[in-house]
């Protein structure tokens, strides 16, 4: 985001204080962080994240196990639990590129019920991501400079 009216610091904050706003989108609801016990949580390495998933494969968790935050960059990185329809890792990345944010996802998963067709998984992941794409630009303003989404297939158990 080009000029964006929200500073990389307040972006920073509000991702970590409240992610679950910036991540729901049309097809999943993300939840508050909680500790294994179920407990209310800070976002942060160890914590776990419900995601309504709307659909017939529902209530799955996420658990972050990458937390980095450093001058001007900050990534979480996500593994998904069983009850999860694909099973695979997800990094939000945040870029402090002084007039610019940048912000990107890396969602790498193959889908973990025969019930799925991996097409249609990967197509419902990426329109929501493009979803949470356009949470953020709202929420940053200024001028997109730039939202991309690729499907990359996973590697499949034959081709190893």
């Amino acid at each position: 985001m080009k000029n964006p009216n929200v500073s990389y610091s307040d972006f920073k904050s509000s991702f970590k204080e409240g992610s679950q706003k910036f991540l729901t989108n049309s097809k999943a609801t993300f939840n508050s962080p909680v500790d294994g016990e179920g407990n209310s949580s800070d976002f942060e390495k160890g914590s776990f994240i419900k995601i309504d998933i709307k659909g017939p494969m529902n209530n799955a968790y996420v658990k972050v196990v990458g937390m980095e935050d450093k001058d001007g960059y900050m990534s979480a990185t996500f593994v998904t639990m069983e009850g999860h329809v694909e099973k695979g890792k997800i990094t939000f990345r945040l870029y402090d590129e002084g007039d610019n944010i940048r912000f990107t996802i890396n969602s790498t998963s193959e889908v973990d019920y025969t019930l799925v067709k991996d097409s249609f998984a990967r197509e419902q992941q990426t329109k929501s991501w493009n979803e949470v794409l356009s949470n953020i630009s709202k929420y940053l303003g200024g001028e997109e400079i730039e939202k991309e989404s690729r499907i990359v297939e996973p590697i499949k158990e034959e081709d190893k």
